[in-house]
C-alpha cells in the first residue's frame, strides 16, 4: 500500500479504468477540522472518481461518531485502523 496525492490518485485511477485494470481504489474525506479548502478539494476529487468502478471512500468525520472522546493526538491512528478494516472489507477475497 501506498500513498499519493490526490492528484496522483485521480489520474492513476482514470488511466487504469480506461486500461481496463482490475484494481480497487479508496480514499478518506478529510476531518472538517482540516479545513474548507481541503475539503472541497477532496470532495470534487471524489466525484470525478465516483464514476470510476472500484471507487470506495470513507469520511475521517465518521471517527468523531465511532469514539465521542477521540483525541487530536489519537485521530489520525484511528483513521488508519479505519482505513486498514475499509480496505480489508473491499478487496477481492482471492487475492
Amino acid at each position: 500500500m501506498f500513498y499519493l496525492p490526490d492528484w496522483a490518485i485521480i489520474a492513476l485511477s482514470l488511466q487504469l479504468h480506461q486500461d481496463k485494470r482490475d484494481f480497487v481504489t479508496l480514499c478518506s474525506v478529510p476531518f472538517s477540522w482540516e479545513g474548507r479548502a481541503y475539503n472541497t478539494y477532496a470532495r470534487n476529487a471524489i466525484t470525478t472518481l465516483q464514476a470510476i468502478p472500484g471507487f470506495n471512500f470513507f469520511e475521517l468525520d465518521s471517527l468523531r461518531e465511532m469514539y465521542d472522546d477521540l483525541l487530536l493526538s489519537e485521530a489520525f491512528d484511528k483513521a488508519d485502523e479505519l482505513f486498514y478494516s475499509v480496505f480489508e472489507n473491499i478487496l477481492p477475497k482471492d487475492r
